[in-house]
């Protein structure tokens, strides 16, 4: 009878197998290219896209689970957390058939097994790339962890760490696992783990950190910890939160109440430190305010009766430490040389105009590595599939600009423009051409039409207020710039500086404005009252600039230049030593400067 079956199954796995193999020739080469277009979409965030492609994947490779692999992984993504354990575990499942079929199952009586005796079943088409193995296990330690089953889950984690998966990504995962089922010990062991390898620790790690030493017993460490994930993130919620827990269990019930109302600063409507206060308030013998504060958040039991000595810390999920999936590995040069069979992708559902946000992606990537020939090659690729696309002709546009190029630079910005009508970086970049070029009434109409399309936009005021300066009208100039600082309100910090445009969630631009936009036109100010001959105003507009950024050199060497033409020389000395010590461009100038002065100082008669 188990003969029998087994013979059936065969019989369905060979005939299915011949049947694909009838329909469409295996052509691992092509599916991998097409996966690692997959793959660069998961990336950018282009789950739906990603799908459509791999379900017509499928019918032409229905034996190829990396596809599934990455259905799965997209599954994942979209948060459709029950078909992708779907789709892992008949990855698994069809790893351990493959076992079985290739194993010595059954022997005839001239002794050979099943695979010897049927050749089609020798052909079997099953595929999984061996680097895709701890992929797979992750993907199911996600999902198992997702279902509740922690311990599957670790097992695992643990398999696809031994495959090679990320280790710092897998132990934040394990390490979420042992907290949730209380094995701090195993917690604590992964945590020195991460600490290891990433040397230098972020807030969610000190958060982390406290949250293990609490439950090792070590209070006093732990609040540390806790102070020092404040230290980065002053708005770390659960942070301040915990702190909070921890004073309470201590018994320190004033000082908990403190931490709660600072928690409440941060998040108005925390219920957890709302009701923790009542707790708190109950413990230090004010009953009727535990109770008005339980009731104002609807809570009827006594205060006696949910105010319980001890309380648990929060902690939060670790999901997001981790990216979920692969780098993609697409050979950008050899695409660049062959070029793509645009009808075979259609057929896949791959539209030309997706694959502009990938060239547009490693063009960006080529450009932060200083490669920009090879970026302007990459983006002169994409205009072969879409001539018009507004962000691929912008940025090739701002490639030539950088490298003076300025006629390519005009016609690619014309062309963005033509595109999108009112696309604001492109009339700015043909402003900056233009300008360059010294021909300024040209660059003020596109610098006035970024203000018509952006009215608040700093930059454009700014560069409009450039312009104007450049034709001598100095009074528009400085209604310019005081409106780039207007708007420049509230300032941004240079940590907090993305690129300049965004389209449809993707990062398109290869531009960031590294400088403080109200520093600028400070600067600005100060020359043309400097050009005014109003002195002191130059100086208040050079001081209010190094109070904006008090490392940047440049105001402390025009200021000194100001204080040396007024022979006020200890001032003149201070500014021009400033500049060189931040590193200043202009440090030859400014040590002649000071040895002018400090011989001065020396024989004040000669």
């Amino acid at each position: 009878m188990i003969k029998r079956l087994f013979f059936i199954i065969f019989l369905i796995i060979i005939i299915s197998d011949f049947v694909s193999a009838q329909r469409i020739k295996y052509e691992s080469g092509n599916v991998d290219f097409l996966l690692d277009l997959v793959n660069g979409y998961l990336n950018l965030g282009m789950v739906d896209e990603a799908i459509d492609i791999l379900k017509k994947l499928k019918d032409s490779f229905p034996m190829n689970y990396d596809i599934d692999l990455f259905l799965g992984i997209s599954f994942y993504l979209k948060k459709d957390f029950e078909s992708a354990f779907k789709e892992f575990l008949k990855i698994e499942d069809e790893i351990e058939l493959e076992k079985r079929l290739r194993g010595p199952i059954y022997v005839d009586k001239e002794g050979r097994s099943w695979v010897e005796s049927f050749p089609q079943l020798r052909k079997r088409r099953f595929h999984l790339s061996d680097k895709n193995i701890s992929l797979l296990y992750m993907g199911r330690g996600l999902t198992l962890r997702k279902k509740g089953d922690y311990k599957t889950a670790e097992k695992k984690l643990l398999s696809a760490l031994k495959a090679g998966y990320n280790e710092l990504d897998t132990r934040y995962l394990l390490l979420d696992i042992y907290v949730y089922i209380k094995d701090y010990k195993k917690a604590y062991e992964n945590f020195k783990r991460i600490s290891s390898i990433k040397k230098e620790k972020d807030e969610i790690d000190y958060f982390i950190e406290g949250y293990l030493l609490y439950y090792s017993e070590k209070e006093k460490e732990a609040l540390d910890s806790l102070h020092d994930a404040l230290k980065i993130n002053p708005n770390f919620l659960e942070a301040k939160k915990n702190e909070g827990c921890i004073l309470y269990n201590k018994g320190d019930y004033e000082k908990s109440i403190n931490t709660w109302e600072e928690a409440l600063k941060i998040s108005p409507d925390d219920l957890d430190s709302k009701r923790n206060m009542g707790r708190a308030y109950f413990h230090l013998g004010k009953v009727d305010r535990a109770k008005e504060e339980f009731e104002k958040l609807g809570i009827k039991i006594s205060p006696k009766d949910y105010s319980p000595k001890k309380i648990p810390l929060f902690f939060i999920g670790l999901e997001s430490k981790i990216k979920f999936g692969t780098i993609y590995e697409i050979d950008f040069e050899r695409l660049l040389q062959h070029g793509i069979d645009l009808d075979n992708l259609k057929h896949y559902n791959i539209k030309p105009s997706m694959l502009l946000p990938l060239l547009n992606e490693r063009a960006i990537l080529k450009v932060r590595e200083g490669k920009i020939d090879e970026a302007i090659k990459i983006l002169t690729y994409s205009t072969q599939i879409d001539r018009g696309c507004f962000y691929i002709n912008y940025n090739l546009g701002q490639l030539h600009f950088m490298k003076n190029q300025l006629l390519k630079a005009k016609n690619y910005a014309l062309i963005a423009i033509e595109t999108k009508k009112d696309f604001f970086e492109a009339h700015d970049l043909l402003g900056n051409i233009y300008f360059r070029e010294g021909n300024f009434s040209k660059s003020e109409e596109e610098y006035r039409k970024t203000v018509e399309i952006s009215e608040k936009d700093p930059l454009a005021h700014y560069n409009l207020g450039c312009a104007y300066f450049a034709l001598n009208e100095f009074d528009k100039s400085e209604e310019e710039w005081r409106k780039a600082i207007e708007y420049d309100l509230p300032k941004i910090s240079k940590k907090e500086m993305k690129e300049k445009f965004i389209e449809e969630g993707l990062s398109v631009s290869l531009i960031v404005h590294k400088e403080s936009i109200s520093y600028r036109a400070h600067i600005s100010l100060s020359s043309l009252y400097i050009k005014k001959d109003k002195i002191s105003k130059a100086i208040e507009e050079l001081e209010e600039a190094i109070e904006l950024e008090p490392n940047n050199p440049e105001a402390y060497f025009d200021l000194g230049k100001i204080y040396y033409d007024r022979d006020e020389n200890d001032k003149a000395i201070f500014f021009l030593e400033k500049h060189i010590s931040l590193g200043g461009k202009n440090q030859e100038e400014a040590f002649k400067l000071i040895k002018d002065l400090k011989t001065e100082d020396l024989f004040p008669y000669l």
